[in-house]
């Protein structure tokens, strides 16, 4: 299995469990089984939303738990496939298709599609979510719309099907851009862009009503698709990962 960490690569770890310390001065306490790798992060993630993250800290936790549609090269920073086995665009460049995986699963087993990648690009740009980084698709059809024009109640005054992205099947991705976007490739690969399990979050909301985003990051909870999946979170001290044996690396 390959794992990213920041610009660098981990590889050949085998059954590998990860130890991610908070801050080097609190690394006491119980502990659980040795790790096989360490790192040292500079302080506590604020989240393990993806779609709420917000800098270097998040940033490389959540690419051990997450991976887009397309990552980056860790030397070039060139585009590979992630997510997405294979893409190509339109002459004019305005429409993007994704071709998914087949086979890609989440932590729990259950299949990744191309519905997945629909469902949290929606989340991202819902007013309600304020997403950091929603910006990242207002080069999309009509998302700059659905996400900045909302109700009272901070709702969107806009139908989802407005906005040009969509499920073909379970391995298509459609995007219709308004107009060329250089960097698009760039932008897929960022994090806030990862798809989230549409099954999992609608079931934490059918169990928890509103509070289903307070609990859906916690280690019982979390179903991810990156190379990791969170054994364990002890704030402000430590982050255990182990290998997800469902990505689709994990024997490399």
């Amino acid at each position: 299995m390959r794992g990213r960490v920041g610009t660098g690569w981990i590889t050949g770890l085998g059954a590998l469990a990860l130890l991610l310390f908070a801050t080097l001065g609190l690394a006491g306490g119980a502990r659980g089984p040795a790790a096989d790798f360490t790192l040292v992060n500079e302080g506590e993630p604020s989240s393990l939303d993806p779609q709420q993250g917000t800098g270097v800290v998040e940033g490389r936790v959540l690419r051990f738990l997450y991976e887009g549609l397309v990552v980056r090269d860790p030397k070039t920073l060139a585009p590979l496939p992630g997510v997405a086995e294979r893409w190509e665009t339109s002459a004019d460049e305005l429409t993007w298709t994704f071709h998914l995986r087949a086979g890609a699963r989440w932590s729990d087993g259950e299949p990744l599609t191309a519905r997945d990648v629909v469902a949290s690009w929606k989340r991202l740009l819902d007013p309600r979510t304020a997403a950091p980084y929603a910006s990242f698709l207002f080069g999309v059809r009509g998302a700059r719309a659905y996400a900045t024009e909302f109700d009272p109640r901070g709702a969107a005054v806009r139908a989802f099907d407005t906005v040009g992205v969509r499920a073909e099947d379970d391995l298509t991705l459609v995007v219709e851009l308004e107009h060329p976007v250089a960097n698009l490739l760039d932008l897929v690969a960022h994090y806030a862009l990862a798809p989230l399990p549409e099954h999992q979050l609608e079931r934490l909301q059918r169990v928890h009503g509103d509070r289903w985003e307070r609990v859906w990051c916690r280690p019982e909870s979390l179903v991810v698709n990156g190379p990791f999946v969170l054994a364990e979170r002890r704030i402000r001290d430590r982050l255990r990962f182990t290998k997800n044996a469902n990505y689709h690396a994990a024997d490399e």
